[in-house]
């Protein structure tokens, strides 16, 4: 059979290396994402009974280190203007409140027990979050106490980054309520994330 013949009828002969179609470089260009997996990953659930209402992540807070203070004090030997520059470089600290860090660390705990010794999941993660605050079934926790759902599930996905999954950049999905309940509850559900999932588009 010829060369000609063979690209007729789309065979590609031993020895003649055709050019990867437009098709071919999308798809593999594609692939640079992480692609849904073909097999199912068991998911992570675990309930939480708290002594408090689920927590808000409270932002980062920043404070002068009072050591380098009195250092810059001291190598600045009354010049004024040369203490102001030491301070101004690098004399402070940033910390996760107390608050913060206890009730992530509470999370991180209940996480690492219902993984029983797995190691995080390194697929695509959808993570179903619900947050029970201790109030009247038949009302919403909308007060300025009750927190923004935004800042509740950012403490949530922090204390389960690299314990549930290696990295937070994996998680392509969640599913956020916040409720009132008899008790404070907090309800994670991480799973592989599935294109069947509901809500699911690809348009």
């Amino acid at each position: 059979m010829s060369t000609a013949d063979a690209r007729r009828l789309g065979i590609n002969l031993s020895g003649n290396k055709s050019k990867p179609s437009a098709s071919a470089k999308t798809s593999r260009t594609k692939c640079s994402r992480l692609p849904a997996n073909d097999t199912q990953t068991d998911p992570c659930e675990f309930h939480i009974d708290l002594p408090h209402d689920p927590k808000p992540k409270e932002r980062p807070r920043t404070v002068l280190d009072l050591g380098a203070v009195s250092s810059a004090f001291v190598q600045a030997k009354g010049n004024l203007n040369a203490f102001l520059e030491l301070v101004g470089k690098g004399r402070s600290r940033t910390y996760t409140p107390k608050s913060t860090a206890e009730y992530e660390k509470l999370i991180s705990v209940a996480a690492a027990s219902a993984m029983k010794s797995r190691r995080p999941m390194e697929c695509a993660i959808s993570v179903e979050m619900t947050f029970i605050l201790k109030g009247d079934p038949e009302t919403w926790p909308i007060s300025n106490k009750s927190g923004d759902i935004d800042n509740l599930s950012k403490a949530v996905l922090d204390a389960l980054n690299g314990i549930v999954f290696i990295d937070d950049r994996l998680v392509v999905e969640t599913i956020c309520r916040k409720t009132h309940g008899e008790r404070s509850r907090l309800k994670v559900r991480a799973s592989e994330a599935r294109p069947t999932q509901p809500g699911f588009e690809t348009s």
